[in-house]
């Protein structure tokens, strides 16, 4: 057995707050930093994601970059094939992430997105990655923003959510504090309005590692928000 000691990205982030604190608050000997603000420091920066730049399929463009490229879109046409993004963080056992995306715009080729969000296991994570994140062979979870059908291991998929609309905010809960029930769910925040479809999958898998996973088909613009 490994010796190896393992964090959660949480207890890491706390680390490194603290860790800077320490080093940076000994010149400012009368300050003292409320607990409940090293604490908002720590949830923000400890539960923010980023694009894994090295898996990143070269069809793929950052729009933004002064915005810590954080909105990506699709720079080839249809062809027939989709490729995939990814997320930095690793979510394991124990950890409960909440990944928000807006959806900027849609290819002008289409009339509404065929995107798909969801999460794949950190171990199946390729640039090349063949077919879709959710499909029978990769084995991710996915909810498409074409008329909100949910994805595992099949080609039709079943009916979950609403159909993604432009400037409709996606929240994705992936909550594997439960070893006996991992859980994945959506909301939707449309004019100000949040809609929760409850439970997309349960029963995921506590001993992989999650990634964020978005697929596109076509020139979907998309911003990840956290």
């Amino acid at each position: 057995m490994s010796d190896r000691i393992q964090f959660t990205y949480q207890q890491k982030a706390e680390l490194g707050v603290c860790g800077y604190m320490r080093k940076n608050m000994e010149r400012i000997k009368d300050i003292k930093m409320p607990q409940d603000l090293v604490e908002l420091i720590t949830l923000w920066f400890g539960t923010k994601d980023y694009w894994d730049l090295d898996n990143i399929h070269p069809s793929y463009q950052f729009t933004e970059p002064e915005d810590n490229d954080k909105c990506i879109t699709r720079s080839t046409i249809y062809d027939g094939l989709c490729y995939q993004s990814f997320g930095s963080l690793d979510i394991k056992c124990g950890d409960l992430k909440i990944w928000k995306l807006k959806l900027l715009n849609v290819d002008k080729m289409c009339e509404a997105s065929t995107s798909l969000i969801g999460i794949i296991d950190s171990s199946q994570v390729n640039a090349g990655l063949k077919g879709d994140f959710c499909d029978k062979t990769n084995n991710g979870y996915g909810v498409s923003f074409y008329k909100g059908r949910k994805y595992y291991k099949t080609i039709q998929g079943f009916k979950y959510a609403e159909q993604i609309e432009i400037n409709d905010m996606i929240i994705m809960e992936l909550d594997m504090t439960n070893k006996q029930n991992c859980t994945l769910k959506y909301k939707l925040t449309r004019n100000g309005i949040v809609t929760d479809f409850g439970f997309a999958f349960q029963k995921i898998d506590p001993n992989a590692q999650w990634k964020l996973a978005i697929a596109m088909y076509y020139r979907d613009h998309i911003q990840l928000i956290q």
